[in-house]
């Protein structure tokens, strides 16, 4: 394979997403698609996370670069897989090392791990929010990534991520009181109340530099219209669409749901500790037709839930960059 280049036979794929959106579930539809596949279960967030974690845990910001900061690296891997407990940043010693490579959490070395990828079939699943300001290390132009935006409208969407960290805090740290928990606070939701501002940043840098007319689906529709929303997906990413890949296996375990690359969340996958986040995706045997119903935001209510404040701020910065995104959607001619 060429430097930086896709060969003829080889496919790669960027899946730009926000929190809940069938993201996951979308990224194991495609990757039935060929066993020689590698799922790079959000390399970018890989990288987000520990810059914020190193420097709240050490008071010190982490450099970007790998090389020459091998320690720091190391360092900041073993805070990430270890957040569920007490850490004396100056003896680690009793805690395991790290089982991801401390190499994956710099964006310097993502860029070039996706750039010189060989599998056959590439898929990244990643949130705007998190290349927010790192632009620079996408994967080059030349490597021929198709980008496939999904979008969700953000109330139902931001409600169901509440509900999950709600209950995943509880059940591994028991620190969260629904009453008065804000998922607006950047700590719990991935960008705050600004993750549907980066991905429609994300999208407007990819239409500037990369693509100017990249795939925007939007998950009710994917939902409502899993063929049709597929079958578009595969045509703009060159992938040969078939019904099977409407359906697959589930998941007894984190780890062999797919082939994941060796990121911090993609072995947070695969040990079980994300797999709360993911539990209907991993138990599920494919895309069922189903719709939604519409939103209706004056309501104290969205699917039986009581419409949260928190939440409220969050669709409040959240609904006019969804709603230009969703005005650009493919929409299924069904």
């Amino acid at each position: 394979m060429a430097e930086n280049g896709s060969t003829p036979l080889q496919r790669r794929i960027f899946l730009a997403c926000v929190p809940r959106s069938m993201s996951t579930s979308l990224l194991k539809c495609l990757s039935v698609v060929d066993d020689d596949h590698v799922a790079w279960f959000e390399p970018y967030i890989s990288s987000y996370f520990p810059l914020i974690e190193y420097k709240n845990l050490t008071g010190q910001k982490l450099p970007v670069d790998y090389e020459g900061n091998e320690k720091e690296y190391e360092k900041a891997a073993v805070f990430i897989e270890n957040q569920d407990v007490d850490i004396d940043v100056n003896d680690l010693s009793n805690l395991p090392g790290p089982s991801c490579d401390p190499r994956m959490l710099s964006y310097p070395e993502v860029k070039k791990c996706l750039d010189n990828a060989s599998n056959r079939l590439v898929i990244v699943k990643d949130f705007g929010l998190a290349v927010d300001g790192y632009y620079q290390y996408l994967p080059s132009v030349e490597s021929g990534y198709k980008y496939v935006f999904l979008i969700r409208d953000p109330l139902p969407a931001a409600m169901s991520y509440r509900r999950a960290v709600v209950a995943f805090n509880k059940k591994h740290e028991g620190l969260v009181d629904d009453t008065t928990f804000d998922l607006s606070d950047d700590k719990f939701y991935p960008g705050g109340g600004e993750a549907f501002r980066r991905q429609h940043s994300f999208w407007r840098h990819v239409q500037a530099n990369i693509d100017p007319n990249p795939l925007v689906i939007d998950s009710d529709d994917l939902v409502a219209h899993p063929a049709a929303c597929v079958k578009k997906i595969c045509e703009v990413t060159g992938l040969e669409y078939r019904d099977a890949l409407l359906k697959w296996e589930p998941a007894s375990s984190g780890k062999d749901w797919m082939n994941y690359a060796n990121t911090s969340m993609g072995q947070l996958m695969k040990s079980g500790l994300l797999c709360d986040f993911h539990t209907r995706a991993m138990q599920s045997t494919g895309f069922i037709a189903t719709s939604r119903k519409r939103i209706d935001y004056s309501e104290e209510t969205c699917n039986g839930q009581r419409i949260t404040p928190d939440v409220r701020r969050i669709v409040e910065k959240a609904l006019k960059y969804y709603q230009e995104m969703y005005e650009c959607r493919f929409t299924p001619n069904v």
